[in-house]
């Protein structure tokens, strides 16, 4: 998204005049990509492994890759910058919680979709041939919790919301 987009012009349009639309969009694309992502490396190279501890460890991986790439490559910047200006420490502190948050939240995005894949009769879904069966229903869970969760986020920053108050409704 950040070497493709920035060079089409409905994007940055939208990027700088539609946040709704623009919060909308990053909202949907990380759920698309992460949560259809996370069926298909389940679904070819974890076969035989689809166990609640499975899918606890895909999704501390998963949020612990994020974490080093976002905030661990950031922070050490930021300890490198700090030593030639003044740099704020609270956002760094801010940086790490927002990422032990999103780790929860990847966990629980990949324990949905492992459900969604092993299934169980006793989730309480209905179980069958129609549209909500249990397997479906919990992709879809995750699908619209990621979604929510980014889109929401997005648009509360564009709103110039507080990052402290974005940061304690993503931890409740």
């Amino acid at each position: 998204l950040q070497l493709v987009l920035p060079q089409m012009e409905w994007f940055l349009k939208m990027q700088s005049a539609d946040y709704f639309s623009y919060s909308l969009f990053l909202g949907s694309t990380a759920a698309l990509f992460e949560e259809v992502g996370r069926f298909v490396v389940i679904k070819l190279f974890l076969k035989k492994h689809h166990t609640f501890v499975d899918g606890l460890a895909f999704g501390i991986g998963h949020g612990g890759i994020e974490a080093l790439l976002f905030a661990g490559i950031n922070s050490i910047l930021i300890v490198i910058l700090s030593l030639q200006s003044s740099v704020n420490a609270t956002s760094m502190v801010a940086g790490g919680f927002e990422r032990l948050f999103a780790m929860l939240w990847h966990v629980a995005f990949t324990l949905m979709v492992f459900r969604s894949i092993r299934g169980s009769d006793n989730d309480g879904i209905p179980s069958g041939k129609g549209l909500l069966n249990a397997k479906l229903f919990w992709f879809v869970a995750a699908f619209l919790s990621h979604f929510l969760l980014d889109a929401i986020t997005v648009y509360a920053m564009y709103l110039g919301a507080s990052i402290l108050i974005i940061e304690i409704g993503l931890a409740i």
